[in-house]
C-alpha cells in the first residue's frame, strides 16, 4: 500500500497487514520530547521512494530525557500481533518501539528494544514480547492501544547525545 501517511491507516487485505507509513507524506507523524531535548521529523527521499527521518538531540539536564517520533493507531491494535518496518542508523544504537495506550490519569506504554546499525534491516517486533514501562502499565490491551511511537531515550543513549534514525515501511500485521 502506497501513499500511506495519513489518518486512516490503509488496510491491505491480500497480506493482511496496515499501513502506518509507506513511501508519501506524513502529516500526523509528530514528535514528543523532554524539555531540553530536540526532535524533528521529515520526509526524506530514498532509495525506493520516501521514508521518515528522525533527527534527535537528547537533553542533557531534564528528568529522563528522551525524544519520540510518533503516529496514531486509529481504533486501536485489536487482531494485530506485530509491528514491523525498515530501519537503520548512522552507527550502532538501539531504539525503543512502543505502544501507548492513555486513560484518565497516565500514558500507559509498552515497549521492546531494537539494535539499528548503518545497514538497512527489516525488523518485526511481536506485541507479545513488548514489556511494561513503568509501574501500572499492566497487560497490553491492544484495543485500547492509539499510539504508535519510536524512542531514543537514555535507557539506551547518553544524555546530549544526537543522531538520526530512518524509518519505513511501517506496518501492523497479524
Amino acid at each position: 500500500v502506497t501513499g500511506c501517511g495519513g489518518a486512516t491507516p490503509e488496510i491491505d487485505r491480500a497480506a493482511d497487514r496496515v499501513a502506518i507509513y509507506t513511501d508519501g507524506p506524513a502529516p500526523d507523524w509528530r514528535i514528543e520530547k523532554s524539555p531540553g531535548s530536540q526532535g524533528s521529523v521529515d520526509v526524506v527521499t530514498g532509495a525506493g521512494g520516501t521514508e521518515l527521518s528522525l533527527r534527535y538531540r537528547l537533553g542533557e539536564q531534564s528528568e529522563s530525557p528522551f525524544v519520540a517520533i510518533v503516529a496514531p493507531t486509529g481504533q486501536g491494535m485489536a487482531g494485530f500481533d506485530r509491528v514491523s518496518f525498515r530501519a537503520r542508523a548512522p552507527g550502532p544504537m538501539r531504539l525503543s518501539v512502543q505502544l501507548r495506550a492513555p486513560d484518565e490519569t497516565r500514558d500507559r506504554r509498552w515497549h521492546k528494544s531494537v539494535y539499528l546499525d548503518d545497514t538497512e534491516q527489516t525488523i518485526t517486533v511481536f506485541l507479545s514480547e513488548m514489556t511494561p514501562v513503568g509501574n501500572g502499565a499492566g497487560s497490553l490491551e491492544l484495543a485500547a492501544v492509539r499510539d504508535l511511537l519510536f524512542v531514543v531515550d537514555t535507557v539506551n543513549s547518553r544524555p546530549g547525545s544526537s543522531g538520526q534514525v530512518w524509518l519505513d515501511e511501517i506496518t501492523f500485521a497479524r
